[in-house]
C-alpha cells in the first residue's frame, strides 16, 4: 500500500451492499433533480413556443416606421430575423346587389380590417391556421377569417369590392357610437376609391368575436413599399440575454423610443408574454415565483437526501472506527482521515451523477411518451429535451448535498482518539444523556417500546430529519389525493345537479328555425332556452333578512335614504326569462307557491331567494336573503338601460345611478311573487349572495323587451346520443361564433387531466418515500452498530432474541407513528385551508376524506415496519462476548 487513500477503494469493494445503498440514495436525488429540471426547462420552451404561435414569433415590435427605417432595421447586426406588415387598413364592403333571401343582420354594413404581411410575416412570424385555400402571394389576393364566408356568401376564388375608410375617422366615430356599423350614415365615412381583391383562402381566427368588423390578411411586396407609409417591424434578437435593453438600443438607432407614442401605441413594443417566460421581460414577478418554486423543491430534495447520505456515511465511519484508530496510531493526521471520507464520497458521486442524470431524463421522457396517448393530454405537444443547464444544476446540487452530508462524519472520524477508536467507544461517549420517560409508549408496547423510543431519540437531529422526509410524503399524498377526490366529487355533483347534458352558447342570436331543428333530432329528450341577464335591484331595508348576514359574519349592505325610506342595493341580480320546458324542469326546486303560467304572464315572478355561501371563518350557510313571501310585491324602477351589457368591450353602464333615479321618480314595474325557488339550475355562475328573478317570456318582453336566444340547453336520452351529435353541434356553434359544451365529455377530460397530473405527483411522492425508507434503514443500522455492547448487555441479563427483534421493529414503527401524528395534523390544517379557499367557487357539500387519511397513515406505518425488518439480520451475527469486550 503506497498511500492511505488506497484504503477507500478496498473498503468500497468489501462493503458492496453499503456502497450500492448509498449510491442508490445519491442516484434517487440526482434523478429527481434531472427529471424535474428537464421537465421544467421543456415546459418553459413549450410555453415559449405556444406563446410565439399565439402572440407572434417575435420579441420586439417597432411601430410606425417608414421604408427608410425598415431598411436600416433589417440591416442591423443585432436583428436575427424579422417580418414587416402594414396594419389597420379599413374597408367597407361594397353593397351586394343580390339581397334576396338575406336577413337584416346579413344586410348590415361590413367593415374589413386588412393587414398586409410580407412573406416572413405570413410564414414565420404569425401563425395562420388555414381552413381552406392558400396564403396570399400577390398584392390583389387576400384571406378572410372563417366566419366571413357565410356572412359574405363568397367562396375561394371569388372577388370582393370594398371602399377604403380612413382609420382615424372610423376610430373617432366608433368612440361616439359603438353601433355605427348598423347605421346607414357609415356610408359617409367611405372614400370613392374602390379596391378589388381575390379571396384565396379562409383562416381560423385565434379569438372569435361577434361584430361587423372582419379581419383579413393580404400580401405585402417589400419592393413596392411606399416611402411615406408607416409599417410595423417585428424582430427577433440574436443575443439571448438583456433583450429589452438591446431592443431599445436598436430602436434608438432609427430614432424610436418606448416613451414616444403613435396613435396611443408606443413606438417600441415588446412581446412580454414571450420574454417573461424567457426570464427577459420587464415584469420579473413570474420569474421570481418560478424560481421560488424551483428553490423550494430543490431544498426539499436536498434535505431529504442529505439525511440518506449523512446516515450512510455515519454508518461507514461507525463500522471503521477501530480502523481509523489504527491509522491514527501509526501516524495518520486528522486531515488525512477527512480526505479518506471525502474521497469515498466523491468516488460514489462520480458513479452516481451520470446514472442519476440519465435516469431522471429517461424517467420523465418515458412518462410523457406513455401518457401522450391519453385524452386531453395536459402536456400536449410537449417535447422533453436534454439540457446542459440541467446537467450543471445536477452536478452543483449533488456536490452541495454530498459536502453537507459528509462534512459531519468526516470531522467525526478525524477527531477520534486512537484508544477510543480501537475500543469502538467514541460514538457512545458523544451522545448526551437525556431523560425520556415515554410512559404512554411503555404502557402500549411494553419495556421494548420504552427502550426503542429512547434509542430513536438519542440523536434528535437524525430522528427529526427522518420523520420530516416521511412527513413530506404523507402530507403530499393526503393533500393531493384529498383535493383530487374533492374535485371528482364536485364535478359529479355539478353534473348531476344540472338538468341538461350539453349546452350551446353563442354570441349571435339563434333563430326559432334552428331551435326547432334541434328539437326534431332523434335521441334528444328536451330542449331548454332560458335567457339570462344581470342587473341590480333596490329593496327596502326592512325586507332583508338580518339573520342571514349574522350567520355569514358579513355586514348588511349600506342603506340609502330615498324619498324618506331606507333602501339597499343588491348587485348582480339575475333576470331570467324561461320557456315552457324550463318552467317544467324547475318545478322540483319550488320551495313555496306554484308555477302558474297565467299569473306569470300577468306580471308574476318566481323569486330565487335561498343562498348557499361560505363564512369568512369557514363553514357554509344555507339561508334566505330576504323576507319575501308568496304574494308579496317587488318593484323594479323603469330605466333606459335595464341590464349590464353582455358584449365585451362596451363600457360598463352606471346602472346604480339609473336605478336610483328611477326609484326617486317613483316609476316602477310592479311584480307579484307567485313562487319561490331554492336555486337557479340553469345558471351555475349565479352570485351566491344575491337574489334572482324568473319571468315568463311574455312578461319579460312586455316589461324589458325581447331577448335574443343565445343559450340552448339540451337533455339527451342517453350518453351515446351526445357522442352522435357532438360534431354537428360544435360545427353549428362555430358558425354562430359560440361554443358547445358536453358535460359528460368535460367530466372525462377533467378526469384524464387529473390522472396525468397524479402520475407526476405520486411519482415524486414515491421517490421521497423511498428516500425516507432508506433513511430509516440507515438510522436503525447505525443504531445497531453503535449499540452492539448495549444489545450484548441486554441479552446477557435475560432479554430474548424475540424481544430484541421486537425492540428494533418498534424503532421503525415509532418513526411511522410520529410521522402519522404530525403529518396528519399538518395535512388536516392544510386541507381545511385549501377547502376554505375553494369555498369561493365551490358550492357543494364536501365529505371529509377520512379514508385518505387512514390509507396514508397505514401506508407510512407499513413502510416503516418493512424498513425496520431489513437491518434485523445484523442482530443474528452479533457475538455477546466480543461486544461486551468492546466496552471494557
Amino acid at each position: 500500500m503506497k498511500s492511505y487513500s488506497e484504503i477507500t477503494g478496498r473498503y468500497l469493494k468489501q462493503n458492496k451492499k453499503r456502497t450500492i445503498l448509498t449510491i442508490v440514495g445519491i442516484i434517487l436525488a440526482i434523478s429527481l433533480f434531472s427529471g424535474i429540471g428537464n421537465l421544467f426547462f421543456s415546459m418553459r420552451d413549450g410555453l415559449v413556443t405556444n406563446e410565439r404561435k399565439n402572440k407572434g414569433n417575435y420579441e420586439v415590435k417597432y411601430f410606425g416606421v417608414n421604408k427608410d427605417k425598415v431598411n436600416k432595421l433589417s440591416n442591423n447586426f443585432e436583428i436575427k430575423d424579422y417580418g414587416v406588415s402594414k396594419d389597420n387598413n379599413f374597408f367597407i364592403l361594397k353593397d351586394d346587389k343580390n339581397k334576396e333571401n338575406k336577413s337584416a343582420m346579413d344586410n348590415k354594413a361590413k367593415i374589413i380590417n386588412l393587414d398586409f404581411y410580407d412573406n416572413s410575416m405570413l410564414n414565420n412570424v404569425m401563425t395562420i391556421n388555414m381552413k381552406e385555400g392558400r396564403k396570399p402571394k400577390a398584392a390583389d389576393e387576400i384571406i378572410l377569417e372563417k366566419r366571413a364566408k357565410t356572412k359574405f356568401g363568397k367562396k375561394v376564388g371569388d372577388y370582393i369590392e370594398a371602399n377604403n375608410i380612413d382609420p382615424e375617422v372610423l376610430v373617432k366615430s366608433l368612440k361616439v357610437d359603438s353601433k355605427i356599423t348598423t347605421q346607414s350614415n357609415l356610408q359617409k365615412l367611405k372614400s370613392n376609391e374602390v379596391k378589388k381583391y381575390k379571396i384565396v383562402g379562409y383562416y381560423e381566427k385565434k379569438v372569435s368575436q361577434t361584430s361587423d368588423l372582419y379581419e383579413a390578411r393580404g400580401y405585402l411586396d417589400k419592393n413596392s413599399m411606399k416611402k411615406d407609409d408607416n409599417y410595423s417591424f417585428y424582430a427577433n434578437l440574436k443575443e439571448k440575454k438583456n433583450k429589452v435593453d438591446i431592443g431599445k438600443k436598436v430602436g434608438s438607432t432609427v430614432g424610436l423610443s418606448e416613451n414616444k407614442k403613435i396613435g396611443g401605441d408606443p413606438e417600441i413594443i415588446f412581446n412580454d408574454a414571450v420574454l417573461r417566460l424567457m426570464a427577459e421581460g420587464n415584469d420579473t414577478l413570474l420569474n421570481k415565483d418560478t424560481m421560488s418554486v424551483f428553490i423550494f423543491i430543490a431544498t426539499l430534495i436536498i434535505v431529504c437526501t442529505v439525511a440518506v447520505i449523512y446516515n450512510a456515511f455515519n454508518i461507514s465511519v461507525a463500522e471503521r472506527i477501530n480502523q481509523f484508530g489504527v491509522l491514527r496510531s501509526i501516524g495518520a493526521t486528522p486531515g488525512k482521515i477527512r480526505k479518506l471520507v471525502f474521497k469515498e464520497a466523491f468516488i460514489m458521486s462520480i458513479i452516481a451523477i451520470p446514472i442519476g442524470i440519465i435516469s431522471g431524463y429517461l424517467g420523465i421522457y418515458t412518462t410523457i411518451k406513455l401518457m401522450s396517448n391519453s385524452k386531453r393530454f395536459v402536456f400536449e405537444g410537449l417535447k422533453i429535451g436534454f439540457y446542459k443547464e440541467v446537467i450543471l444544476i445536477c452536478i452543483v446540487l449533488t456536490l452541495i448535498t454530498i459536502i453537507l452530508s459528509v462534512l459531519g462524519p468526516a470531522i467525526k472520524a478525524s477527531k477520534v482518539s486512537p484508544i477510543d477508536a480501537i475500543r469502538n467507544s467514541s460514538n457512545l461517549k458523544k451522545e448526551k444523556i437525556r431523560r425520556r420517560k415515554g410512559r404512554l409508549i411503555k404502557l402500549i408496547f411494553g419495556i421494548e417500546g420504552a427502550v426503542a423510543y429512547k434509542n430513536i431519540r438519542r440523536n434528535n437531529k437524525r430522528f427529526i430529519i427522518t420523520v420530516f422526509s416521511l412527513m413530506i410524503s404523507l402530507i403530499m399524498f393526503i393533500i393531493i389525493t384529498s383535493m383530487t377526490k374533492m374535485t371528482d366529487e364536485v364535478t359529479k355533483q355539478l353534473i348531476s345537479s344540472a338538468p341538461f347534458d350539453a349546452v350551446i352558447q353563442t354570441k349571435e342570436s339563434m333563430d326559432e328555425k334552428f331551435i326547432s331543428e334541434i328539437k326534431s333530432k332523434d335521441d334528444i329528450k328536451k330542449v331548454y332556452t332560458p335567457k339570462i341577464r344581470r342587473a341590480l335591484v333596490y329593496l327596502e331595508k326592512d325586507i332583508l333578512n338580518e339573520k342571514y348576514y349574522e350567520k355569514i359574519n358579513k355586514d348588511m349592505p349600506k342603506s340609502e335614504k330615498i324619498k324618506g325610506k331606507d333602501y339597499v342595493c343588491l348587485d348582480q341580480v339575475t333576470y331570467s326569462a324561461y320557456d315552457k320546458s324550463s318552467f317544467e324542469e324547475v318545478k322540483n326546486n319550488l320551495a313555496d307557491g306554484k308555477i302558474d303560467t297565467k299569473a306569470l304572464n300577468n306580471n308574476g315572478v318566481l323569486l330565487i331567494n335561498r343562498n348557499e355561501v361560505s363564512k369568512k371563518n369557514g363553514g357554509r350557510v344555507v339561508a334566505d336573503i330576504t323576507k319575501y313571501k308568496v304574494g308579496d310585491k317587488i318593484r323594479i324602477p323603469r330605466t333606459k338601460d335595464k341590464f349590464y351589457s353582455e358584449m365585451e368591450g362596451n363600457k360598463k353602464l352606471d346602472l346604480k345611478g339609473e336605478f336610483k333615479q328611477g326609484v326617486e321618480k317613483g316609476d316602477f314595474i310592479e311584480l307579484t311573487i307567485v313562487g319561490i325557488l331554492n336555486k337557479d339550475i340553469f345558471n351555475i355562475s349565479a352570485a351566491h349572495d344575491s337574489i334572482g328573478l324568473v319571468f315568463s317570456d311574455k312578461c319579460f318582453e312586455k316589461n324589458f323587451g325581447k331577448l335574443p336566444i343565445d343559450s340552448v340547453a339540451i337533455n339527451y336520452k342517453n350518453e351515446k346520443a351526445g357522442e352522435k351529435y357532438s360534431g354537428y353541434f360544435e360545427e353549428k356553434a362555430e358558425e354562430l361564433q359560440g361554443s358547445y359544451m358536453d358535460l359528460h365529455s368535460l367530466n372525462d377530460q377533467m378526469d384524464s387531466i387529473q390522472k396525468q397530473i397524479s402520475v407526476f405527483m405520486y411519482g415524486f411522492i414515491a421517490i421521497i418515500t423511498i428516500i425516507g425508507m432508506v433513511n430509516i434503514i440507515n438510522t436503525i443500522t447505525i443504531g445497531l452498530l453503535l449499540r452492539k455492547s448495549e444489545f450484548a448487555t441486554l441479552t446477557a441479563i435475560g432479554m430474548t432474541k424475540s424481544q430484541l427483534n421486537k425492540m428494533v421493529m418498534l424503532e421503525g414503527l415509532l418513526h411511522g407513528i410520529f410521522t402519522s401524528i404530525f403529518g396528519s395534523i399538518i395535512s388536516y390544517i392544510l386541507y381545511n385551508f385549501l377547502l376554505k379557499q375553494s369555498f369561493n367557487f365551490i358550492n357543494f357539500d364536501i365529505k371529509f376524506p377520512i379514508d385518505v387519511f387512514i390509507t396514508g397513515i397505514l401506508g407510512v406505518i407499513a413502510i416503516t415496519l418493512l424498513a425496520s425488518i431489513i437491518p434485523l439480520r445484523r442482530l443474528k451475527k452479533m457475538s455477546i462476548v466480543e461486544n461486551i469486550r468492546a466496552k471494557e
